[in-house]
Parts: structure tokens; sequence; C-alpha cells
């Protein structure tokens, strides 16, 4: 029962002579409900297709829980994004199931525990990079052959040949205008970006580290804003790394308080930049016991950190470094 899925026809076909032999020793009618078989007062037979359902939720559970086997278990479930030709991992694959020629074991298990309102829901991201919009949104009769044929077509070219999908040919004519084939509903892109960041380097086996010059940055969910700093320690140990670092603000600075001649002449957005300046206290300031020195730190685990860099402008009349995070 934990390598095979059957259905609950196959499970009564099974047990329909064994039925039958309680039945006659026990001179009950064989038109008698089974329901009346599977209760505590006889406890030698119970039912096969509810053994199969505790059995597999049980093995998912097992799974999913596993250290050594949540890797494999993460990677079928993509299989099974993949056969369902969805962006996401829908509430429950029902009626999507029709499309599947040859489901793998978890795609079974899935649809048989949906199919007694036992919904399974990673609790964790899964998403597939790529497309946001499933096509099931626009029509939902698709067949085997015509996710098949989504699977196969050519990548990224335009030549074509054969006959035009059933699919596609109810897309052109009820979901997009003029010959340009735009959509009626247009689709909502997911902005993607690839920024250049970096994160802090954490070295578990020192326990207490000193980085040199190295500044960081994190967003901040109460102050709804990004909070800058200078890493003064990092404590680690074996399970996680506590980062202490000097608080600093950025300050818009001009370039005319460089300049020795006056003028009036108004300061252009060009003209300014940011500096970053010493905080000298604020909400965010955590005790800090090892040096008194600093007026504002704030510590955070170092996941949280990203790295920053700086340079130095040739018009820096306070001679501070100015952020400059995505160079």
């Amino acid at each position: 029962m934990q390598f095979c899925i059957l259905t609950y026809h196959q499970c009564n076909s099974l047990l329909r002579p064994i039925k039958r032999l309680y039945k006659n020793s026990l001179s009950l009618p064989l038109s008698m409900p089974d329901q009346i078989l599977y209760n505590s007062f006889f406890p030698s037979i119970t039912s096969l297709f509810n053994n199969q359902l505790k059995a597999q939720s049980s093995l998912v559970t097992i799974i999913f829980n596993n250290l050594s086997l949540s890797t494999l278990a993460i990677y079928k479930l993509y299989q099974t994004l993949y056969e369902l030709w969805l962006p996401f991992f829908p509430l429950e694959i029902t009626s999507f199931y029709n499309t599947i020629k040859n489901p793998t074991h978890l795609t079974k298990i899935i649809r048989l525990l949906n199919e007694y309102n036992f919904n399974f829901l990673p609790n964790f991201s899964l998403s597939a990079i790529g497309g946001s919009t499933p096509i099931h949104n626009y029509i939902d009769n698709l067949t085997t052959n015509d996710i098949q044929l989504l699977r196969n077509k050519p990548k990224h070219s335009s030549k074509y040949s054969g006959p035009i999908p059933r699919w596609f040919q109810l897309l052109e004519r009820d979901f997009t205008l003029s010959q340009y084939r735009r959509l009626i509903h247009p689709l909502l892109d997911v902005q993607v970006f690839n920024l250049p960041i970096k994160q802090p380097l954490i070295n578990n086996s020192h326990p207490v580290k000193h980085p040199i010059n190295e500044r960081v940055y994190y967003w901040d969910e109460t102050k709804k804003d990004i909070v800058f700093g200078k890493t003064i320690s990092k404590e680690n140990n074996s399970s996680l790394s506590i980062t202490y670092f000097q608080h600093y603000t950025p300050v818009l600075c001009s370039s005319h308080s460089s300049s020795s001649s006056l003028t009036n002449d108004p300061v252009t957005p060009t003209r300014q930049y940011h500096i970053l300046v010493p905080c000298k206290y604020c909400s965010l300031h955590s005790y800090y016991p090892h040096n008194y020195n600093y007026t504002c730190v704030v510590s955070t685990y170092s996941l949280k950190l990203l790295k920053l860099s700086t340079h130095k402008k040739l018009l820096n009349p306070y001679n501070l470094v100015i952020p400059s995070i995505y160079s």
C-alpha cells in the first residue's frame, strides 16, 4: 500500500471475497452495507481504502519532515508542477489531473488526498521561474495532448510547422484583439531585478570576529527605512550569528560647501550627494558591553545584512564615506 495507489472500486474488489465470508459466517445478508463491518465490533476487518489514505498521508508527512529526504521531496514537488503545467502549487489538483499522461507517485498521492478534502500546501515558496499566469486561467478543458504540445514547442523561435492546435485557436479567437494578438486582459508581469548585491561572510569557526572596514545595511521593518552601519564585531555559534555595528545615518550634502567662492546659484540634484555620519542615538540602539565609545550600536542577525560599497568624492568637505550600494 506504500508504493501503489488503488481506487475505491479496486479496494472494494480486493476485499469483496473476505466481506462475503464475514457476512456468511455471521448470517448477514450480502446486501448489507459494508460500513457495518468497518467498526470496533469487528476489529479483524477494516476498510482497505481508509488504510491506504492513512498510510499515504503518513508517508508524505514523514518524507517532508525528514532532513535527509526533504530535498528529494521538493524536487518531486517541482516535477508535479511540471506535470500540471502551472507556475505555482494549487490548493487542489483534481481539476488539472486529467491533463497528466503519466503522473508520478507523489502526484497520485496528492490527488487521492484532494478527493477527500485533504489539501496539500507547502509551507515554503514554491514557484516556477518564467511565466506567472497559467494558461488554465484562459482555457479550462486542456487535454493531455495540448500540454504535451506546449512542452515540445521550439524555444525562442518563430518558425512553427504543422497544424495549429485547437487550444491556440480558441485563445486567439476569444482572448485577443486585432491581428497583433493583444490580450483582452493583459498579463500582470512580475518585475524581476537582478541586483549585484553581496552578503558579508559568516565564519562560524570563530566565536568572535572583528571585520576591518566592513560596512553593511539592511531593511528595518519598524522604521520602514534602510539602516546603514559599520561592523564592530560578529558573535557566532553553531546555530546563528549576531552582528554588532555602529549606526550611520545618510545626510544630504552640497558641493557648494567645499567651494571658496560665494555664489547664489541654485543647488541642483547633480551637485548634491549623500554622506554617512555616525548616529548620536536612536531607538535602534542596543546594549554593547565590550566598548562604550560608540554612541549608537545596532545588533541584528548576520543573515539579514547586505554588504555596502563606499567611495570618496573629491569635493567632500567632511571627509566622510558616501554609500554606493550597487557599485
